[in-house]
């Protein structure tokens, strides 16, 4: 066969196996051809290239791609001039797009170089990469959701206790004021307790807004013990409405991670949430952290009611959610997918009536 004569001419000149080559020149959907650029002209194509631009060795080279005139730039021109491989996305009028690449070849007779191009028709491919980066989008717009969802709920219980003490302290002074019944020192504690109940509004929305303010990712050396200790305060406000225990232990010397410390934060927050909600009244939640060789363990613990074994492997599938309508399903899968993206792992372990355990691993460099 023809492909098979021309493969075992051009292989030595580049320096590939004619059987590969063969292989190429046959498969369908790759194109193959000759060219001089410096004259335009096509030298050769194989059957595959035939079969949709039969006349290409009476027609110049830049015709196939739906041009009237020279290419600018030149893809072949450019692998001859710095005689290596040259790649590009090439897009035709017509709507179809080629991945194509093009290798210096041979020396002409009349001392033109030639050049081999190789090309394939990947529009559905990219087609279907862009349908997959829009739904990708779509997921991280929900996982957005999620988190302005958790921040929101933790933003009500942090801020309750604080606006209902507010709210006490003005009517019980504005009930003095109208019996014209209270002193001074009465009015300066309840200004106080207004002033403090109105700091800590204050700091729960720097917290939060700290952590909702979208970012670029930033690694740096983060001291996990920090991380949690800000969590549990965030979330205190539902831990004592809930009558939840907290157990933390850490050793002194737990070394520091390469992370991000607001994403790291989120992640807490999220399990710590999730834990509390598995909760309902009462129960413990133990958060403890160990250092082995080469990565920090943190584990979260909870005594609620735990998640039934057939529901385990659907956890990290999107909008899958064991609280009905109250969860979005996008908590614990964002979670870890920000342990991922800082090289760790994140388990789940559950049994049902006794509470679950989350295992977080993250690695540290000594």
């Amino acid at each position: 066969r023809q492909d098979k004569v021309v493969s075992q001419m051009i292989a030595p000149a580049l320096i590939i196996d004619a059987g590969v080559l063969e292989t190429a020149l046959t498969t369908g959907g790759t194109f193959i051809r000759v060219v001089v650029p410096e004259s335009n002209k096509v030298l050769y194509q194989n059957e595959e290239l035939h079969k949709i631009f039969p006349d290409a060795l009476q027609r110049p080279c830049y015709h196939f791609w739906g041009r009237t005139s020279h290419c600018e730039p030149c893809l072949s021109g450019e692998a001859l001039k710095c005689n290596t491989r040259q790649s590009a996305t090439v897009h035709t009028p017509q709507g179809i797009t080629y991945a194509c690449f093009a290798h210096p070849f041979v020396q002409q007779a009349d001392g033109t170089r030639a050049a081999l191009e190789i090309f394939r028709d990947v529009t559905r491919e990219r087609a279907l990469e862009h349908a997959v980066e829009k739904t990708k989008l779509r997921l991280l717009e929900a996982q957005n959701m999620a988190t302005v969802g958790n921040l929101a709920g933790t933003f009500v219980h942090a801020v309750r206790n604080p606006l209902a003490g507010i709210v006490l302290y003005v009517d019980m002074l504005l009930r003095k004021v109208d019996s014209n019944n209270f002193d001074q020192k009465t009015l300066k504690e309840s200004l106080l307790r207004i002033k403090d109940s109105a700091a800590k509004c204050e700091e729960v929305t720097k917290n939060l807004l700290k952590l909702a303010k979208s970012h670029r990712v930033e690694l740096k050396p983060v001291n996990l013990k920090e991380v949690i200790d800000q969590g549990l305060h965030i979330v205190s406000p539902k831990i004592a409405h809930k009558n939840v225990d907290v157990v933390r232990t850490f050793p002194d010397d737990l070394p520091a991670i390469m992370g991000d410390f607001a994403q790291l934060q989120v992640v807490f927050i999220n399990l710590f949430s999730n834990a509390l909600d598995a909760m309902p009244s009462s129960g413990t939640l133990t958060v403890q952290g160990v250092a082995s060789d080469s990565a920090v363990e943190v584990k979260v613990a909870d005594t609620g009611c735990g998640i039934p074994k057939e529901n385990l492997p659907l956890l990290f599938k999107d909008f899958f959610s064991t609280k009905g309508d109250k969860g979005t399903g996008m908590g614990l899968t964002q979670s870890r997918r920000i342990i991922q993206t800082h090289n760790g792992s994140l388990t789940v372990d559950s049994e049902v009536g006794k509470g679950t355990t989350i295992t977080i691993k993250l690695p540290y460099k000594k």
